[in-house]
């Protein structure tokens, strides 16, 4: 079938899939130089939004990046933030609203199958006080997500005549074998610290392969940490191994940062299953977490998982689609006594603790079944030669 020609800012889909590679790259140069190429190709004209929103929502990342380092003021960074949301949404939204009466910012979301905390952040950054910094980069990150599966790879199928190359199995298969070389280093003497840098032979092997899981891709490694048979385990587990498996673990999560556990937390949390084993290790991991046991290293933008600019961003997430086991996760977070008295969260936490619990039902007595009575006997009319059935009774 012909299709019209239509003009676009990039030569050639080679430079489009380049393009896309900078973007995603988790070298800051990289994303740095794709910035800086839709920026010259905004002189030509006027610019795809998906692109544009990819540029900006990068461009305010390099940016929280660069001052976070600094410690410096980092009201930019959530101005930033806020405007790059604020037109990703916008320009999603606005050119579908046909209809002669609006339709509310959430039905049009729930028509682009795009996730409803966007409309949220947006009116929040507008109308009201703007987002925490933990909300604004982890809508960030996720708005980069789905312009990744929406927009870039879409793109990418329609003008590939060739089949394009599955680069999240090749990734994958990375990420089992540096996982394969870690629990082997670490089972070998699990009390030994390698320290970057480490010039041993196993040292050297060790940070090798944490290299390959730091470079992933953020959501690839999530999902091969949950459903890769790493985490979550496809048997029972004691707790006594449950506890082993924390222990194995606990540095190669420690370094691969805080943001990474924070997505870890939400996936885990929102993952659908209903697998006994697959739940109870989920609740295990997600306590294990909320316990702020881990310590990041100075990579990291914070050092515990739980502080008090997360602490609120965790809260929400735990109340957003309750389930059976969140007053248990709740309970947890309230040990954190202090830190919830420092951000006004105790009474919070405390009442939806209440409001969850007040919805469940106690378990009720099992009935004996009932005995089924025997009929004994079927009674019928008697015939009587002078009566004949009538449509309305007898005559």
């Amino acid at each position: 079938m012909s299709r019209h020609p239509q003009i676009t800012p990039y030569k050639s889909s080679e430079d489009f899939q380049q393009l896309k590679q900078w973007f995603y790259s988790p070298d800051p140069s990289l994303r740095e130089r794709a910035v800086q190429k839709v920026t010259a190709y905004s002189t030509k004209g006027n610019l795809p939004h998906s692109m544009e929103a990819t540029m900006l929502l990068t461009s305010s990342c390099l940016l929280d990046e660069r001052l976070t380092s600094m410690r410096s003021d980092l009201t930019p960074v959530k101005l930033s933030f806020t405007m790059s949301l604020i037109k990703f949404c916008n320009g999603l939204l606005d050119p579908i609203q046909k209809s002669t009466y609006a339709i509310s910012l959430n039905r049009l979301a729930e028509i682009l199958q795009l996730p409803t905390y966007f409309v949220e952040i947006r009116h929040a950054g507008t109308h009201e006080t703007l987002p925490s910094l933990e909300m604004l980069r982890f809508g960030a990150q996720n708005a980069l997500e789905w312009l990744e599966i929406n927009y870039w790879n879409e793109v990418l199928q329609s003008t590939t005549t060739t089949p394009p190359v599955d680069e999240t199995e090749t990734e994958t298969t990375g990420l089992a074998e540096s996982f394969k070389t870690l629990r082997k280093i670490r089972k070998e003497d699990i009390y030994k610290v390698y320290k970057f840098g480490d010039s041993t032979e196993t040292g050297t092997k060790y940070w090798k392969s944490m290299k390959v899981l730091k470079n992933a891709k953020q959501d690839v490694l999530v999902k091969f940490l949950v459903f890769q048979n790493t985490l979550i385990l496809k048997t029972e587990l004691t707790e006594k191994k449950v506890n082993g498996i924390r222990f194995l673990y606990k540095p190669i999560l420690e370094e691969l940062g805080y943001d990474l556990i924070l997505e870890l937390f939400n996936v885990l949390l929102s993952v659908e299953s209903q697998e006994e084993i697959f739940q109870a290790q989920r609740v295990q991991w997600l306590e294990y977490f909320l316990s702020n046991q881990l310590t990041f290293s100075q990579n990291s933008i914070y050092s515990k998982f739980l502080n008090t600019q997360s602490v609120g961003v965790i809260f929400s997430l735990l109340t957003k689609t309750p389930a059976d086991y969140t007053p248990k996760l709740l309970k947890v977070l309230l040990q954190h006594r202090q830190l919830l008295d420092q951000t006004f969260l105790t009474n919070k936490v405390l009442e939806q603790i209440e409001f969850i619990t007040s919805f469940n039902l106690p378990d009720l007595p099992l009935q004996p079944e009932r005995k089924k009575q025997k009929i004994a006997q079927i009674y019928l009319f008697q015939p009587h030669e002078t009566w004949e059935p009538t449509p309305f009774g007898q005559l």
